[in-house]
């Protein structure tokens, strides 16, 4: 138990970003044979913060994780697996997210510090740069990682919901059953000719939008569960729900031949690529076309609306709600505007961002 104690501390180092807490009840380790399982974790609100949108998740689960990775010297002899099986995330409009204050300074002082980390990176990144003809043991483990990476994706349901954008509600989504990644050469890792053979499998991919569809939000349902369901019954989460195709569920494989060193064997080439596709199917209706434009007018508005969703009303603009929305307008101007400045040329404000800056710098030197 101490153990993944231990092991969750570090994985929450590295999965912080997109995960919340992991703890040791999450984590199967096998040690000796190199397997780590993670199960049933939560997808953090601020995961998709690096597409720069005006979007939140509302609800996120990640059911199944599992990596295999050779022990010792098994390191760079036997394959590597991943598996995932099991996503589900449902993403809204940050400005229709009630507002916590205690989870939006938790979001705000995560964001500022992914933002140092990336400034260390970089500088780490220059000092310990490695040069490029240097063969070095992390070398070698990426090309053995080319060569034996065998990866599968299952069950992934990805869907945003907007009663915001538009003047109907409507829902996109990303639908995924299985997608798989492997040597086809294993028994021979790698050819005399330094190439390897890669096959790609999709089963099942699919992108939707619902313009004037009910959302899971407004159903009453239990949202992770339904979009779970969906997943397997071609994007239905309940009954009689009507699914808008975009792209119409596609499946296909992929032979890759990759030659890893192309100085080498000059007639051999980088990259060799077969597809085998059955079919492939987008539309787009007059009706998701008119949302799909309604929705990228909205995004400035959203990113303009997103500083002051600590005063927006919870109720919607009409008779006998005009007093909560004037009182809204109110607030977001004299926060933004008067008090402000006024807090800004305080003597007080001043001298606290004096000590602060001080305070900083000892610290970072």
């Amino acid at each position: 138990m101490v153990f993944e104690s231990v092991l969750a501390d570090i994985l929450n180092s590295y999965l912080n970003k997109f995960l919340e807490n992991v703890k040791s009840e999450n984590i199967d380790v096998g040690f000796w044979g190199g397997e780590l399982i993670l199960k049933d974790l939560n997808v953090k609100a601020s995961a998709l913060d690096d597409l720069h949108l005006p979007i939140r998740v509302s609800a996120g689960h990640l059911e199944y994780l599992k990596l295999k990775i050779p022990v010792g010297m098994r390191l760079l002899k036997d394959p590597i697996f991943a598996e995932l099986d099991g996503l589900y995330i449902l993403v809204s409009p940050n400005t229709t997210i009630k507002y916590n204050k205690a989870k939006e300074d938790l979001y705000e002082d995560e964001i500022k510090q992914a933002a140092l980390k990336r400034i260390e990176d970089a500088k780490l990144k220059k000092l310990t740069a490695v040069g490029e003809d240097e063969d070095t043991f992390t070398q070698k483990v990426m090309a053995h990682l080319a060569k034996n990476l065998f990866v599968s994706i299952k069950n992934i349901h990805i869907r945003y919901e907007d009663d915001f954008s538009s003047s109907h509600n409507f829902a996109l989504g990303i639908l995924l059953q299985e997608l798989s990644f492997q040597s086809t050469n294993l028994s021979d890792a790698i050819s005399p000719e330094g190439v390897v053979f890669k096959k790609i499998s999709l089963v099942s991919a699919s992108i939707y939008w619902n313009p004037k569809g009910e959302l899971y939000t407004h159903h009453g349902v239990d949202v992770l569960k339904t979009l779970k369901k969906a997943v397997m019954s071609n994007g239905k989460g309940y009954e009689n729900e009507k699914v808008s195709y975009l792209l119409h569920p596609i499946s296909f494989d992929v032979h890759l031949r990759v030659n890893l060193k192309p100085s080498n064997n000059l007639k051999i080439p980088a990259f060799s690529i077969s597809v085998n596709v059955e079919n492939i199917s987008f539309s787009i209706s007059r009706a998701q076309y008119k949302t799909l434009i309604d929705f990228v007018q909205a995004i400035g508005r959203m990113q303009r609306n997103s500083k002051y969703r600590k005063w927006r009303p919870s109720v919607n603009l009409t008779r006998g709600t005009g007093s909560e929305w004037w009182l809204y307008a109110y607030n977001a101007i004299l926060d933004d505007t008067v008090r402000r400045k006024k807090e800004m040329w305080s003597w007080e404000n001043m001298k606290k961002h004096r000590s602060i800056c001080r305070e900083y710098t000892k610290l970072y030197k």
